[in-house]
């Protein structure tokens, strides 16, 4: 049977007949009460807008008389209706009288048959003069009810013995739970650990604190802000944010840097870094042993430039003044190490932050001095033999011009016998 056929004012009430009595106060109702099947069409209401009568509307598809942009969110109830088989509140805007638009603020709830959704019941209440006396409010009902749904986050509220009373959002999908499963729940037993949290909550206080565990093996993870429930006077009002994938990044960035400082700890070069002032601010181990200093502390702060001998100072200065600017560089230099000159081979690497500002340089060096020495000693060596092959050459060709004065004073010796 269909709820309710339209109810002409006027209509007489007949004594002791159940239909007329509930007809007429269906027609007094303040609220439009409608039934639809499952494909939209309007199959009973109990009244119309003004200029409109049952007939115009019944058997007619139910989105024609609401507003273009909020067809999309009444589709959406139908169906979550149709499939979980529970209300839905939620507001639109639609066909208001003398060909105005009003708002509505309308519950969607199943009929069932054989536990099958055969229809659904649609109860609107026309709120629009609420809307034209605070249009602010309705954007930012919108705002908040557009978070909680698509949000990872929940709203919630515990009573003064820690059991969940109100539960709104989407967070506790990470708990594969729905708000209504919460409800009635106490909140330790979703939460282990945080007692304390709620314990200082009821007392006055606002606490702000992380939980986290595992769920059929999967991890989750919370930022929680509790605080006490002043409009009632006990209990408090919770409020979550699912941080799960967060943490998980952050434990894997974590993981990379311990396993970064790792092969730094470990490297057989210099590696240092340099603030924008040219200040060392970090060496690892086989820098301090180059340079030998027994710990990281006593060469922090220190000018990292100081360490350059001075021939090589104005050649290095520019580069570092480059770095600063973001264009890397190699070179070599000489420094003084307890007053023993050493060479090393070097480099200016320039580090961003996320905006592309470079905020420290960091260096990778090694010393050569053994092989700058021996790169010394072998063209040292080469000129010797250089020179040597010189001398040789020389003693050649002078052998070689006595040679020819021998040969020609014999020649001439012999000439002067035969005469």
């Amino acid at each position: 049977m269909p709820l309710a056929t339209s109810f002409r004012s006027g209509d007489q009430i007949q004594s002791g007949d159940p239909n007329s009595l509930l007809r007429f106060l269906l027609e007094q109702a303040p609220c439009f009460i409608i039934e639809l099947d499952l494909d939209y069409k309007i199959v009973s209401i109990n009244k119309t807008v003004e200029e409109l009568i049952s007939q115009d509307v019944i058997g007619s598809d139910c989105r024609q008389f609401i507003s273009a942009e909020h067809r999309g969110l009444f589709e959406q109830m139908h169906k979550k209706v149709c499939a979980k088989k529970k209300p839905q509140t939620f507001e639109l805007a639609g066909v208001g009288p003398r060909d105005t638009v009003s708002w509505y603020q309308s519950v969607m709830g199943p009929i069932l048959k054989d536990k099958k959704v055969v229809g659904v019941t649609l109860i609107a209440t026309d709120v629009s003069p609420q809307e034209t006396m605070q249009p602010d409010m309705r954007a930012k009902n919108q705002f908040i009810r557009g978070i909680q749904q698509n949000m990872p986050i929940v709203l919630y509220r515990l009573n003064k013995d820690g059991i969940y009373t109100e539960s709104v959002g989407k967070g506790l999908g990470r708990l594969s739970m729905e708000d209504r499963e919460v409800l009635g729940q106490k909140a330790t037993d979703l939460y282990p650990g945080i007692q304390g949290y709620i314990q200082r909550a009821l007392s006055g206080e606002s606490v702000v604190f992380e939980s986290s565990g595992t769920k059929d093996g999967m991890p989750w993870a919370y930022l929680e802000y509790l605080f006490f429930d002043s409009e009632r006077g006990e209990g408090a009002i919770g409020f979550a944010i699912d941080i799960t994938d967060r943490k998980q990044i952050e434990q894997a960035l974590r993981a990379n840097m311990e396993q970064l400082h790792t092969l730094v700890e470990h490297a057989q070069v210099c590696i240092h870094d340099i603030d924008t002032e040219g200040r060392l601010i970090a060496m690892n181990a086989a820098g301090l042993k180059m340079i030998e200093a027994e710990n990281e502390e006593d060469v922090l702060g220190l000018d990292y430039l100081e360490f350059i001998a001075e021939e090589d100072l104005e050649r290095i200065r520019p580069l570092f003044a480059k770095a600063l600017s973001g264009k890397p560089s190699e070179f070599e230099f000489d420094a003084f190490v307890h007053g023993k000159r050493k060479r090393f081979s070097s480099s200016f690497i320039p580090v961003r932050d996320a905006n592309g500002n470079v905020v420290r340089i960091t260096g990778i060096s090694h010393e050569i001095t053994k092989r700058k020495r021996a790169l010394d000693e072998v063209a040292a060596l080469e000129e010797t033999v250089h020179q040597q092959e010189w001398s040789i050459q020389r003693l050649q060709e002078e052998n070689e011009q006595l040679r020819q004065q021998m040969a020609n004073w014999t020649k001439k010796k012999m000439l002067t016998k035969k005469r």
